[in-house]
């Protein structure tokens, strides 16, 4: 289903109410007419082409009908054409005294007729609002309205004419045909252009300055070339010099501005050469052959500078579209968050969006022209280049997932390959899109492991609530023992230790159903020294062996907000692991200090904080530096078989968390590793 043609819809619809402006530019344009079809045979007879009682001067009004035709409404026509024929008539009869036996108003009938089928049907080919603006609208202008057109309709004038005054057929419609074509070649392009503003898209045409400075010099060098003597405007001004402004036109001051340009010099050299000035008005050129070597002159300049300005207009049109369609691409390309590449059939990349460039980690100019071979690892560059190979072969586009490795990391991509082909059909290029998916796998791996440890910790605190029940016989019992009669001092002192231990090992397993449940246990400011003081026989039979304890309490009064059995599981957790690292003889320290932050954003002045540092250092096997970024991750552990779960030091990172401090760990590989965990005092988180 195809919409109606504005100025179709226009031309079957009544004039609605209040469209005053419309009106009044209808009335505007009959007067023009009426202006235009008045003064066309006279400002010709004063130009003084051809006698006075023959058609062989080509009238104005032909042309400009047809241009103010193309412009306005369909519904104008019959009031436009009327005020033609008319005005043109009675010019003509109040000059001359008569009609030529009605020849006059058959010839003002046929131009209406040709200005309107040659109007409508170029319509139908062209834009209103950017005529002759291409090379085909030029070559469908000059084909249908200033050939065709006069050639089928100006045989009827002709006719009419030679029946008029008197003259053969072929005297009158040559000069018809062509006084009729050249006016609308000449006329008619400046009202199809008429009221076109230059759109801010086209930087290209000229400022007003160069406009004018354009048509100042088009008059002079008309003046110049048709007003001075023939014996060298000829061969020098006239077939050079007329052209390079007509070209200047052209090429920087648009259509419209070309098509004034052609009628000053159309205007101009009619003129002179009525006159005997230039070229064509020499006295040593017939009056007749003068007037055609004129027509011919002008036919070709019209033509070649609207042929000119379409064909520039065209070209940096397309241009301009280009520009846009690249800057398009580039900012889709730029902006893309996907690796977006394209490698020729030798597997060069010729194109790479700054996503691949950091997705490789290099600069794009050295990336560009390097094959995967030279991008990663060998096993990778086969892989894809299979899969480059499934692409050809199939023909169309194919998703993979595919690994790029080299020698510092891994990547992983959703790879989406497609065929890329010319004009021909044949694959020319290998289209990639390419999704970075190295993150998402590393975050979902992590999400496993927590949900891993989710799961732990639940299970740990079914077991612990098991124990936990355990543990409360055992204290029960010795409880009892412990009062019973008879009892030596050394039984009642072992039994007070049991008793101790299993009172601890409650606590901790009342931890571990606190964390399993996601329950907060109550915090409370605990002396650090003194809880490290009662928890040291208990990492004495942790360490026991060839390993010495030694504890270094400086942070005497200093308390912490936290629970008590965290900081021991903290302390327990990280003396185990220094007691792992030790091989033979060795020395565990565990040492207490308050340490002092440098000024911190605060109010002014500049405030300070307190912190407990908790360190506990081990003179073991230590650890190397990839080891050492991992320690605190979950499931991670540097023993083999069942010797270790990879939870110890997660857990405590986790316990330090949320008591609202940090843990960090230094490490010698041979001799000695430190962990540092520092909490906020009481008072100063």
């Amino acid at each position: 289903m195809t919409m109606p043609r504005p100025d179709v819809a226009q031309s079957i619809s009544p004039p609605r109410p209040g469209h005053a402006d419309a009106g009044r530019a209808a009335w505007t344009w009959i007067v023009v007419t009426a202006a235009l079809a008045t003064l066309g045979y006279p400002i010709a007879r004063w130009v003084g082409l051809g006698p006075a009682v023959g058609p062989w001067a080509y009238w104005p009004i032909q042309g400009a009908l047809f241009g103010i035709l193309f412009r306005r409404p369909y519904r104008e026509w019959p009031a436009l054409g009327g005020v033609a024929v008319l005005a043109q008539s009675l010019s003509i009869y109040l000059i001359r005294g008569d009609l030529a036996g009605g020849a006059t108003i058959v010839g003002a009938l046929t131009g209406v007729a040709q200005a309107a089928i040659g109007a409508f049907i170029v319509r139908r080919l062209q834009a209103r609002d950017a005529p002759l603006e291409g090379a085909t609208d030029v070559a469908s202008f000059v084909l249908i309205a200033v050939t065709l057109v006069p050639l089928a309709i100006s045989p009827i004038s002709a006719f009419a004419y030679g029946r008029g005054l008197g003259l053969p057929f072929n005297a009158a419609w040559w000069p018809l045909f062509v006084g009729n074509s050249l006016s609308v070649l000449i006329f008619a392009p400046p009202f199809m252009c008429w009221g076109r503003t230059v759109p801010g898209d086209e930087p290209w045409l000229a400022r007003p300055a160069e406009i004018a400075a354009c048509m100042v010099t088009i008059v002079a060098m008309s003046l110049a070339v048709f007003g001075a003597a023939s014996s060298w405007v000829r061969y020098v001004a006239l077939p050079y010099s007329m052209f390079l402004v007509l070209a200047w036109a052209a090429m920087r001051c648009g259509t419209r501005w070309t098509s004034i340009a052609i009628v000053i010099v159309a205007s101009i050299g009619s003129w002179c050469s009525a006159r005997g000035y230039g070229p064509f008005g020499s006295a040593s050129v017939l009056f007749e052959n003068g007037v055609l070597a004129l027509q011919a002159y002008l036919a070709f300049a019209a033509f070649a500078s609207l042929a000119l300005a379409a064909l520039t207009h065209q070209r940096r049109r397309a241009y301009a579209t280009l520009s846009l369609q690249s800057a398009v691409q580039d900012a889709f390309l730029e902006s893309s968050t996907e690796a977006l590449m394209l490698k020729d059939m030798d597997g060069r990349l010729a194109l790479v969006n700054r996503a691949a460039a950091e997705s490789f980690g290099r600069p794009r100019e050295q990336i560009l022209g390097l094959r995967f071979s030279e991008l990663g690892d060998a096993k990778s560059a086969e892989l894809i280049a299979s899969h480059d190979r499934r692409v050809i072969e199939r023909g169309e586009a194919i998703t993979f997932d595919e690994t790029l490795s080299d020698a510092t990391r891994t990547l992983h991509f959703r790879v989406t390959r497609f065929p890329v082909r010319d004009h021909t059909g044949a694959i020319r290029y290998i289209g990639i899109t390419a999704r970075d998916e190295t993150a998402e796998r590393e975050l979902a791996d992590r999400l496993h492991r927590a949900q891993s440890v989710e799961m732990l910790g639940q299970l740990a605190a079914g077991v612990a609530h098991d124990l936990n029940n355990l543990l409360t016989v055992l204290l029960a019992n010795t409880e009892l023992l412990a009062e019973l009669p008879g009892r030596s001092s050394e039984e009642r002192e072992l039994l007070h230790d049991n008793a101790e231990s299993a009172a601890h090992a409650a606590r901790l397993t009342g931890r571990l159903m606190a964390l399993g449940r996601r329950e907060t246990l109550p915090v409370a400011a605990i002396p650090v020294d003194d809880v490290l003081r009662e928890l040291k026989p208990l990492l004495n039979a942790l360490v026991r062996g060839n390993v010495d304890l030694v504890l270094e309490l400086h942070a005497t009064d200093a308390r912490v907000e936290m629970d008590a059995t965290a900081l021991e599981q903290i302390v327990l957790n990280l003396v185990s692991n220094a007691r792992a690292a030790i091989v033979e003889d060795g020395r565990i320290t565990v040492s207490t200090s308050v340490v002092v932050e440098g000024p911190a954003a605060g109010p002014i002045p500049p405030a300070t904080r307190r912190r407990l540092r908790l360190t506990v250092t081990d003179n073991g096997s230590g650890m190397s530096g990839p080891t050492l970024a991992q320690i605190f991750e979950p499931f991670f552990t540097t023993k083999t078989g069942a010797g270790g779960t990879g939870l110890g030091l997660f857990t405590v990172s986790v316990l330090v968390r949320q008591a609202g401090g940090a843990i960090s760990a230094t490490s010698t590989p041979g001799e000695a590793t430190s962990f540092l965990v520092d909490l906020p005092l009481d008072g100063e988180r």
